[in-house]
Formats: structure tokens, sequence, C-alpha cells
């Protein structure tokens, strides 16, 4: 081919429409709209005329002429025109990747997209989430849910998320749909029956705390494990706290607001009907007695029963006196009107027979002991018995 340089001002026309690959300037460069005429670049160029840089491997084809002098040049391999390079071969419905930052070129991928738009071979991590209508980073499409639970499966319904396990069983996501926000330490409780959740007034502390609760215990049942209420074995607290309640494997405790420990107290595994309890020991045990009160408050002692009254201060149910001029005062605040005071003359004194004798009560203070005989002076046995 004869050198360009030998045309003038593009005249004739290049006998083909590719530039001469001749090395260096200006075939090192993109082209430009001035060489459309210029003869030293081989000008004038027709349409489809081919320009290739040796720099950069671009290739440019003349598209069009504007106006009779503007050359529009198309890079044929440059990211504006579209079209890029990619491998050898690539794995069917496998998603293109960029190689690299030129926008020229693509690469293979392990993650597929198959005929249907199913996704597979991907672990998406999702962007953050701003503000802006539109940016959460997942959304759900409004839809129903499969007739046939299918194992793996996520689905949105428009109410609730479900999941599917690998049994094919459709398991629903819980939800608070009336919480913004909720208070720390206390439990969930569902909200209805579409498995929504709400805040409770119920706080289990960091600790394992339980507290702020009121518990209704279920009934017992005759099957091992299954009573209403159960103590672990354990040891008391070093410093007995108030509300407190422990049990150490014999015995069962409670500490007022004191605070002091207090022992509740155990009974018999039977008792008679109407008998008195009392203690047996000193660990708070108690047990029956022989002795009975009615409804009626009759007390009933069993036979050859012993001392059952007591005697000594202030309320002092028995004792004995000597009268002194046929007469004795006996202080106690057990004698009240209606008492019934039995006595018995148990040595004489200056008279030789027992006299009658008049008791006076003086409630709640006294009674008074008076002998038929001014001048008697025997010893008085008493007992204040009703």
């Amino acid at each position: 081919m004869t050198s360009p340089t030998t045309y003038k001002l593009g005249f004739p026309k290049l006998k083909y429409s590719v530039v001469p690959m001749a090395s260096g300037a200006p075939f090192q460069r993109d082209p430009t709209t001035s060489d459309l005429f210029d003869p030293k670049v081989g000008g004038y160029y027709n349409i489809g005329t081919i320009w290739p840089n040796e720099a950069t491997g671009g290739v440019w084809i003349l598209s069009s002429i504007s106006g009779g002098n503007t050359a529009n040049w198309l890079g044929i391999t440059d990211a504006a025109s579209g079209n890029v390079d990619g491998p050898a071969s690539a794995t069917d419905n496998a998603l293109a990747r960029f190689d690299g930052t030129t926008g020229k070129l693509i690469q293979n991928s392990v993650g597929l997209l198959s005929d249907l738009g199913i996704m597979t071979g991907v672990r998406p991590t999702l962007p953050a989430g701003t503000a802006v209508a539109g940016t959460a980073p997942m959304k759900f499409t409004l839809g129903v849910n499969l007739t046939v639970a299918e194992a793996d499966a996520v689905e949105y319904d428009g109410t609730s998320v479900f999941y599917t396990n690998n049994a094919a069983a459709r398991q629903t996501l819980l939800h608070a749909p009336t919480l913004s926000s909720s208070v720390d330490n206390t439990l969930p409780k569902f909200d209805g029956t579409a498995w929504g959740i709400q805040d409770s007034g119920i706080v289990v502390s960091d600790t394992d705390v339980m507290s702020a609760f009121t518990a209704v215990l279920k009934a017992g049942t005759a099957a091992a494990g299954t009573a209403p209420l159960k103590f672990t074995l354990g040891v008391n607290l070093t410093s007995a706290e108030a509300g407190a309640v422990e049990y150490d494997g014999t015995h069962l405790y409670y500490t007022n607001s004191v605070p002091t420990r207090k022992t509740i107290a155990q009974g018999p595994a039977s008792s008679t009907d109407l008998a008195l309890a009392k203690y047996t020991g000193t660990a708070g045990e108690i047990q029956n007695s022989a002795t009975t009160l009615s409804a009626s408050d009759v007390m009933t002692f069993p036979a050859q029963g012993g001392v059952v009254l007591t005697s000594g201060g202030a309320a002092a149910r028995k004792g004995s006196v000597a009268l002194v001029g046929g007469t004795a005062n006996v202080a106690t605040t057990a004698a009240v009107t209606g008492s019934v005071i039995a006595y018995s003359i148990v040595a004489l004194g200056t008279v030789t027979d027992p006299m009658p004798m008049l008791i006076t009560i003086n409630t709640g203070v006294s009674f008074d002991i008076t002998s038929e005989d001014a001048t008697d002076t025997s010893t008085i046995n008493w007992a204040i018995v009703g």
C-alpha cells in the first residue's frame, strides 16, 4: 500500500477502511475528529474504518460523520460501548463478575441463577439499613404460603414470617407487633394467638433471680416428679435475709422482716381429731397428745392425766394459803367472775373440825377465802378449774 503521506487532503480515499498498522504515533493513541481529513494519518476515512490503539489495545470504528466534518468514533472494546471480554468457557447459568477494575473483563462465578429466577451458591452479606424509604437491607414481597410446606423455605404472608425445617414442618417466627421497646430483663409473653409477643412485668435478673410475679401453682398428681412445688436440697444463708424461704434437707424455714429466721413446725403423718398438739424435742416438731379440746371448748384429759394446772406468777391457777383470823386473800389475775375455784383443807389450825368456806372473787385481781370460824388458821390448797 502507498504511504498515506503521498495523498493530499484525503484524496483519493483509502482503498481499504483500515488505518495502516504502522508502529508508533499516531497509532498509540485514540482517534480524534481532526484525524478524519488528516492525510498524515491516512485521512480521509470512510464510515466503517477501524483505528487500533497499540498502547491500550483498544479498537475504534468510525460509526458516522456529522455535519460533513465531525467524526464519530465508537470504541468497540471500551466500557461506554457495553462490550466486555469474557473467559474461554463458563458454567451454565453462572453469574458473571467483573475481573479487575477496567470494566471490560468478566469472569465465571459459583453463584447460579436458574431460568426460574432461583439463585443458589451465594452467601449474601446484607448492606446496612438507612432511614430512607426503600433502603431496607432485605424486603419480602407480599405473597401466600406454599400449599405444601417445603423443607428450608422462608415465606411471608403479609402478617407473619415462616421457615420450614428439614422435616418439612412449617414454623412461625415470633414477632412483637405492639412493641417499639421493652423493659430490660422482663420476660416476653404471647399477645393473642398469632404468635405475637409483648412485654411483661416479670423480671429475671442477670443472676437468674425472678421477681415481680404472683405464682398460682398447678394441681399435684400422684405421679413422681409432679409436685406443684419442690425445693432442691441446700444450706441456709449465713445471714438471715428478710422474706427468704430455705430448706436444709430437714426443716423448712422462713425469715421475717426483723430479720429473724423461723422454723416452720412439722407435724406427724396423722393426728387424732380434736387432740391438742405438743412439741416433741427442741427442733420445732409437734406431735399428737391424748388431751382433747371439743368444739365447745370442753377439755378432756387422759386417765390419770396428772397435773394440768400451773402455779406461780400473776395469773397463778393453783396454790396453797394459810388462814389468818379465819380469812385469806389470794392475788391472781386468773380469778374472774364465773371462775370455778376448788379448795381442800390440808391442815387444821385452831379448830378441831373443818369449817365451811366462802369464796369471794375480785375479778381479775384476787379472791378471798373466809372460814365460818373467825379464829381458823387452817392451811388450804386451791385451784382455779374453770
